[in-house]
């Protein structure tokens, strides 16, 4: 993400919504469950404290999974993994629960 590569996975990098440029949502596809796992729980670990960037993460039980929330750079952002996908949306605070709706319609 942001231009560097957590590992061998592809991605895919789309701007969502109204303020395009503000509200972006990242997929990092691997070659399996296990990588994407692997780098999730990397980045919630980095993550769990917060740093110079981030606040300390938040999280929202979902049906299998933990979905992980903090803010940062102005933004609101959600990380999460469902199977061999890893999913960041990054949006504006208001719009954020509306983006995780849009989300939640897609089967990934």
């Amino acid at each position: 993400m942001h231009g560097k590569s957590l590992g061998q996975e592809t991605y895919e990098i789309g701007y969502y919504g109204p303020e395009a440029d503000k509200n972006i949502l990242y997929l990092s596809i691997y070659p399996n469950e296990a990588g994407a796992k692997s780098d999730n729980m990397s980045m919630s670990m980095k993550l769990v404290n917060g740093n110079a960037v981030f606040t300390p993460l938040k999280f929202d039980h979902m049906e299998k999974q933990v979905r992980f929330r903090t803010t940062g750079m102005g933004k609101a952002h959600i990380f999460y993994r469902e199977k061999n996908v890893l999913i960041w949306l990054q949006m504006d605070s208001t719009l954020i629960d509306s983006g995780i709706a849009d989300l939640g319609r897609f089967e990934f």
